[in-house]
């Protein structure tokens, strides 16, 4: 029977490796038959499946296998993976944290980890979850200090906090490890702008303009350009009123003095 089991997993190995995936499938069911128990071949299945695009059957394979090989790190981390990418949800954080406590050197885990911790906190206004957030990003930073996904979303956490220079320094070092990163720079030039860095707005920017062209560069260059016209009124507007004030606070010592 033994023997028999590992035919066909390595008969369907073969198959994987040659992208027949469906023929893959087919070698592992039969494998799965004759050892209804074990939780690796399920895993397998679930990752061609994932290949062929049917991710909803794919999670079905990992449920079983996490249930049958609880301490076996891979169906969990798929597992985490899949149900993440839509979005938040109790289940994604609860395999996230499952994954993690099986495989704690995973930048990805942790950034999926302080995504759902950061729209938890986001929803409840939580001071506590923003800085489980937080503490989340900065582990994945000290895994892969140059995962600038990871520094963009530790930036959130800390605005949420009210930490606004520390956001800005953070994105500026999640430029510095990623030069193209154009969300970054997006995010930057938002917190710029509404702590009043308007010059800075301007030098982020003139960045975005000359980053590689794309259909989300192009808009937010349009849109950029709209912005900068505004805020180069208000410098000008700005300027005046100075010039204004300053010149009235001048004519009166003059009149005081005479």
């Amino acid at each position: 029977m033994c023997s028999l089991f590992h035919k066909y997993r390595d008969r369907g190995w073969e198959f994987y490796e040659a992208d027949k995936f469906e023929e893959a499938i087919t070698e592992w069911r039969v494998a799965a038959d004759l050892d209804p128990e074990d939780g690796y071949v399920l895993n397998i299945i679930g990752s061609a499946l994932l290949k062929l695009g049917r991710e909803e059957a794919a999670i079905v394979e990992w449920r079983k296998s996490v249930q049958l090989e609880p301490d076996y790190d891979a169906p969990h981390t798929n597992l985490a993976y899949a149900l993440s990418d839509p979005g938040y949800s109790p289940e994604a954080l609860a395999a996230v944290r499952a994954a993690i406590r099986l495989k704690s050197d995973n930048v990805y885990l942790y950034n999926y980890l302080g995504f759902h911790l950061l729209v938890q906190a986001d929803e409840n206004k939580d001071k506590a979850g923003w800085e489980a957030a937080t503490a989340a990003f900065q582990q994945a930073i000290d895994i892969d200090p140059t995962n600038s996904y990871a520094h963009r979303h530790l930036a959130k956490t800390q605005w949420a906090r009210r930490k606004k220079r520390d956001a800005i320094a953070t994105l500026e070092a999640a430029i510095s490890v990623n030069p193209e990163d154009f969300k970054a720079y997006k995010q930057l030039l938002g917190y710029q702008t509404w702590v009043g860095n308007l010059r800075g707005a301007i030098r982020t920017g003139n960045t975005i303009d000359a980053l590689p062209e794309t259909e989300e560069t192009d808009q937010y260059v349009a849109d950029y350009d709209r912005l900068e016209k505004r805020v180069m009124i208000g410098l000008y507007i700005s300027a005046g009123l100075t010039a204004v004030l300053t010149g009235m606070w001048i004519w009166n010592r003059r009149g005081r003095g005479a």
